[in-house]
């Protein structure tokens, strides 16, 4: 659920009296506060979602690329390694989003046919001041593939698109559509130590209005959407998809629910089973 993030829009009203005549100027002061619940936090020591293969997490089939967008609201306590959101980067790779260390953001897909062909595309800008606060970042992909498909990327922050450097390999193709699981919070030996919410999958390239629309609501199931975390459950080891495609989610290595008052719930260890001792016949 949204935990209590907010968006401002500010403008100060008033009237100032100058040489020469008198200027007044106006605002709206407005807040939109998003209803409170729960999201997980990861230690960045080894907690993760991994969730089962399935087709409709990935986007390509070694001939063609499909279009997607990644969406998540993301707040890090730290950039000490690489902050993976999402990621499907086992054998064959397919594509991960993420905040490295360096504080730029993101999207690399991998064509594992035509060798170690890869794309990237990485924020001009280092995002380091994302740390420490509530952040919607997203990643709209056109689905183009060839040689030119890191010019079909945008990423966005706050609903705004960022200026990003795009790496093209003209060896690539498509993505392969792999049978690796599906990764929240890490890759590889890399964990991510924040805390995540809201995280969707659409196999739809999302307009800037669109992502705008959406990005403080829940949304139910609707055409184009093919996952759909929102960490309502509050407790327990699975978190549910709530799409026809049930990529349900197990959490790994405890991983905490928190509600939107900060609270955590730590995630339940399963009791082991006693083995009853025999009593001795007489």
């Amino acid at each position: 659920f949204l935990s209590g993030k907010v968006m401002f829009s500010v403008v100060v009203f008033g009237m100032l009296i100058g040489i020469g005549g008198i200027f007044i100027f106006y605002a709206i002061n407005s807040l939109a506060s998003m209803p409170s619940g729960f999201n997980l936090s990861f230690d960045g020591v080894d907690d993760t979602i991994s969730v089962a293969d399935n087709d409709s997490l990935s986007f390509g089939n070694g001939i063609a690329d499909s279009p997607f967008t990644f969406e998540a609201w993301i707040k890090l306590d730290n950039l000490s390694v690489d902050s993976y959101i999402v990621s499907k980067w086992s054998t064959p790779r397919e594509y991960r989003f993420y905040l490295s260390t360096a504080g730029n953001l993101r999207m690399e897909m991998f064509d594992a046919s035509a060798g170690t062909t890869e794309i990237k595309i990485v924020s001009v800008n280092t995002l380091s001041s994302l740390v420490g606060g509530w952040h919607h970042v997203a990643a709209v992909y056109d689905g183009r593939g060839g040689a030119t498909a890191a010019a079909g990327v945008t990423l966005y922050v706050d609903g705004s698109p960022i200026a990003v450097t795009k790496s093209n390999n003209a060896n690539y193709v498509a993505m392969e559509n792999g049978s690796s699981r599906f990764n929240i919070g890490k890759q590889g030996g890399a964990y991510l130590k924040g805390e995540l919410d809201e995280i969707r999958l659409w196999n739809v390239a999302k307009t800037q209005i669109e992502i705008q629309a959406n990005m403080y609501n829940e949304i139910p199931n609707q055409s184009g959407l093919v996952a759909n975390w929102k960490f309502n459950e509050g407790s327990g080891t699975t978190t549910t998809d709530s799409t026809a495609n049930a990529n349900n989610g197990t959490l790994i290595n405890g991983p905490l629910w928190v509600s939107a008052g900060g609270t955590p719930t730590p995630t339940p260890t399963p009791t082991p089973t006693s083995t009853p001792t025999p009593t001795p016949t007489p």
